[in-house]
């Protein structure tokens, strides 16, 4: 699909498109949605991509269930919260070694390779202003407002891929495939191990830290620090202000209440000539605090804890650098029906509706 879509329609009712154009990147899910034509009122008011655009109002639907209390698991790690369990730099020592090499444990001075301390770190994040290598702030989300809304993501994948192949948005510590495993993970762990330990890791000990082979000490140390790291990011999943802060391994998907966020994620941070914008039912997600809050950000994001699910993926249209829409708005007639005052307002926001006018 190739230029810009100018429409010269007034009319102010959403008008459907009979017969969209042939796109190879939406066939197999082209048959789930409705094709409209963008408002053309609206078309030079766009606003570009930005990380700083004006307040975006919330779309929220009238008919979704009502929001779910967190499961029981997930309420106990809140409540619970982190303690700060590791000994103090100058705690005192025993001079017994315990497991060197295999060997029996000598008493007398440790091996200096063996008495180096190393004060944890935080597990993806160097943070600037918070010296804690745990999450302490638990408590703090119990204080993040829950709401079900209907909101937008920026990706840079096409509909086939997000809605057919991989079935919606899964959280990053849902991932298992390789660009992530050996990109962002690997590159997560290195700058790790590196900040507590002063350490280099090869992608070599890191490919067998994964395959679970350690052929050699190097290698076995490697796979031992990696098991203990994932599960510190394991157990900081679920906390909102670290994920803010790096979603890597976090089980969030992040979506936001503004188009010209969402345009600039789409296009890889304002950096690729295009990309899609999918319209996503959140069902009692967290309003991400401003970040004149304890800590937040100014994406306007609303948290979804878990996945997205194809199925409430419920829109999409693809959209240029400049944020002007390079096809159709796709909508799900079922949306469309059961949410008719939702499916306006993402109607009018698609069509670069000024947000002072969305309310």
């Amino acid at each position: 699909m190739t230029g810009v879509w100018n429409y010269l329609t007034r009319n102010d009712t959403p008008k459907r498109i009979d017969k969209p154009p042939a796109d190879p990147d939406l066939i197999k899910v082209a048959g789930e949605f409705e094709a409209y034509e963008p408002n053309a009122t609206y078309a030079k008011l766009k606003l570009p991509p930005t990380m700083n655009c004006p307040p975006y109002p919330q779309i929220k639907p009238d008919n979704f269930p009502p929001i779910q209390p967190l499961d029981p698991p997930l309420r106990a790690i809140i409540d619970s919260m982190w303690k700060r369990a590791e000994p103090a730099k100058a705690a005192t020592r025993s001079s017994i070694t315990v497991g060197l090499r295999g060997q029996a444990a000598p008493i007398g001075p440790a091996p200096k390779q063996e008495a180096l301390y190393h004060p944890h770190v935080n597990p993806l994040t160097q943070f600037n202003d918070d010296p804690h290598a745990f999450a302490r702030d638990w408590g703090y989300t119990n204080t993040i407002e829950r709401t079900n809304a209907v909101t937008f993501r920026g990706d840079s994948r096409p509909p086939n891929w997000v809605i057919s192949k991989d079935m919606g948005f899964f959280p990053p510590n849902a991932r298992e495939d390789d660009f992530y495993l050996y990109g962002v993970v690997f590159g997560k762990f290195k700058d790790y191990m590196k900040r507590r330990y002063d350490r280099d890791i090869s992608m070599a000990d890191y490919v067998s830290a994964l395959s679970g082979t350690a052929p050699s000490a190097e290698a076995k140390t490697v796979l031992v620090n990696y098991m203990m790291w994932r599960k510190i990011c394991e157990g900081e999943a679920f906390h909102l202000g670290r994920m803010v802060a790096d979603e890597a391994l976090k089980g969030y998907i992040s979506t936001s209440r503004a188009l010209p966020m969402s345009v600039y994620f789409a296009t890889g941070r304002a950096t690729k000539p295009s990309g899609w914008v999918y319209v996503t039912q959140v069902k009692g997600g967290f309003i991400v605090p401003t970040l004149k809050n304890y800590w937040g950000t100014h994406e306007q994001e609303i948290a979804n804890w878990g996945p997205i699910r194809a199925a409430d993926i419920v829109g999409f249209q693809k959209v240029a650098l400049s944020g002007d829409g390079l096809s159709p708005i796709y909508i799900r007639p079922t949306f469309r029906k059961t949410e008719p005052k939702a499916f306006r307002k993402v109607f009018d926001t698609l069509s670069h509706k000024p947000p002072s006018a969305l309310n």
